[in-house]
């Protein structure tokens, strides 16, 4: 489980130097400076403006980058119509043509290979892997990013993941998934130990994008 401050729900690391360290300072200050004002309405306006804007300091854009987040989340997960039979598709956003092959059953499957870069098809005959180069994709499904690791918003980044039909240039399945990064409180020992961030959480919408809608003609 990551440890991302959520100042709403839960108490990280991230605080201890507010209850140890921030809440007696500002406590102090505002007794210090209450003690200098007269007595009065605007006293107490005035110490009471303070003390939210000493209390916004270490957890105000915590709050924000929170609030952002879980409005993007609503819309987070798999967006598709329906599921379509295929041969094989291109793959540039896993490079998995021999686990799809033999895994899920594709017929073929087109990625570029990590190191190289070149572009190949992958399929599996009378038992035999077969391997061919290309000079292009030619599948009409194309499994891509359409955006990778975008800021969104302060301290979220979105990556947006297609299926894409090339024959009518339609996306025919959509994936969005959201990541949102500490902020500048718990930034400050999450950088040494755990900086990967926190996506939505999962629900009916989350998945496998690709197993989802691209199904192999062999298994109907």
């Amino acid at each position: 489980m990551n440890a991302i401050s959520e100042p709403i729900f839960g108490i990280t690391l991230g605080w201890l130097p507010v209850f140890l360290i921030w809440l007696p300072l500002s406590i102090w200050l505002l007794r210090k400076i209450g003690l200098g004002l007269k007595p009065g309405a605007f006293k107490w306006a005035a110490l009471g403006l303070l003390g939210l804007v000493l209390a916004a300091i270490p957890v105000g854009d915590d709050v924000y980058i929170q609030w952002h987040f879980n409005r993007l989340c609503r819309d987070a997960g798999m967006q598709y119509e329906k599921k379509i039979e295929v041969d094989g598709f291109y793959d540039s956003v896993l490079s998995s043509g021999y686990e799809m092959v033999e895994r899920a059953g594709f017929r073929f499957v087109e990625h570029r290979k990590q190191v190289s870069g070149k572009l190949e098809r992958v399929e599996r005959i009378g038992g035999e892997w077969r391997v061919t180069e290309l000079d292009r994709p030619t599948a009409r499904y194309h499994y891509k990013y359409l955006s990778q690791h975008e800021p969104i918003a302060f301290r979220v980044r979105k990556v947006d993941i297609a299926i894409v039909d090339t024959e009518t240039n339609i996306v025919v399945g959509r994936q969005l998934i959201y990541t949102r990064y500490s902020g500048w409180l718990d930034g400050l020992w999450l950088g040494f130990f755990d900086a990967r961030g926190k996506q939505c959480p999962t629900s009916d919408k989350h998945g496998d994008l690709l197993t989802t809608v691209l199904i192999p003609t062999s298994k109907q």
